[in-house]
């Protein structure tokens, strides 16, 4: 059993949210309070064997994102979070805080905008629930960060020049590439973090809908788990 003081935080939201930068954020802060922690990024592009499929499934070699099942796809990264089950074990029992980019509730959210039926939406959460902790034995996080902003703000972002990534190989992420799609997962995300007890979500802009500085965002992530741990996420 991990330590009291040993929390599982995931970053969770739609591609050009800012989560990187967050994710960057709270570890500086982590590190400043003398916080011992851990970072892992799903999914692991280069991990075999699921990593590396996943990779291709991205850049298309399967088809457009609504051409391949949800159920198929889901395995990919569903598998990709199980291999890694024994070494995010280690880490909490081992007294660290663990910071994760993206964990099971991309996985729900990004395969639930392929369905079109509230009902079967539903069923595919429950399945990719059961066989996520239930199956693989995934660990539950402590608590998920879901990083919201208006579309337009998101859509602007994602726009902008994000770097040369290696698992494209040159090639377009189809996930990030069709808006129609993209727009349909933030709905999705919308619906979860409002059913999930363990979700929180993090709106990052002000009521005049003007994006919020990155430290304004992050001091309300850190004010949400103080507020969540009390004395057990102390600094």
């Amino acid at each position: 059993m991990k330590p009291k003081n040993a929390i599982f935080i995931v970053f969770e939201g739609a591609d050009g949210v800012g989560k990187s930068t967050q994710v960057r954020l709270l570890k500086a802060f982590l590190k400043r309070n003398r916080i011992k922690h851990k970072f892992i990024h799903f999914p692991q592009y280069k991990k075999k064997p699921y990593g590396e499929i996943i990779s291709r499934y991205l850049r298309g070699e399967f088809g457009k994102a609504d051409e391949v099942s949800p159920y198929l796809a889901s395995l990919l990264y569903a598998g990709d979070r199980m291999v890694c089950t024994q070494t995010l074990r280690g880490w909490l029992n081992s007294g660290f805080t663990v910071v994760a980019d993206r964990y099971i509730l991309s996985n729900i959210a990004f395969q639930r905008a392929k369905i079109k039926a509230d009902e079967e939406k539903e069923q595919f959460t429950k399945w990719i629930q059961d066989l996520e902790y239930r199956y693989n034995e995934i660990i539950k996080p402590d608590i998920t960060l879901f990083l919201d902003a208006s579309d337009d703000l998101i859509f602007s972002r994602l726009s902008e020049q994000r770097g040369q990534r290696t698992y494209l190989k040159d090639k377009t992420d189809i996930h990030e590439s069709d808006t129609d799609y993209q727009k349909r997962v933030i709905h999705e995300y919308r619906i979860l973090s409002r059913s999930m007890k363990d979700v929180v979500c993090v709106q990052c802009c002000d009521k005049n809908g003007i994006m919020m500085t990155p430290k304004e965002i992050h001091e309300v992530i850190v004010h949400h788990i103080k507020k969540r741990f009390g004395n057990v996420f102390k600094t």
